[in-house]
């Protein structure tokens, strides 16, 4: 699987191959981008997302029931 992260502004790509999807791989992706980077971004626009992850990042208590329909 390729982990894919683009900064919207500088369009600078930062990519990284794991053996699977799991969840661990997602977030260790996204840890690996903001070292190399040397900060986080504002905002993360992600262009698919599977549901299961989604509730994750944003569970109710968090984004309310209305963006996670169960």
């Amino acid at each position: 699987m390729a982990f894919v992260m683009v900064l919207s502004y500088s369009r600078q790509i930062f990519l990284r191959f794991f053996l699977d999807a799991r969840m661990e791989n997602f977030l260790r992706g996204h840890a690996a981008a903001f070292e190399a980077w040397q900060g986080v971004p504002r905002v993360l626009l992600y262009e698919y997302v599977p549901r299961n992850i989604f509730v994750f990042m944003c569970p109710n208590w968090l984004c309310g029931r209305h963006l996670v329909s169960d």
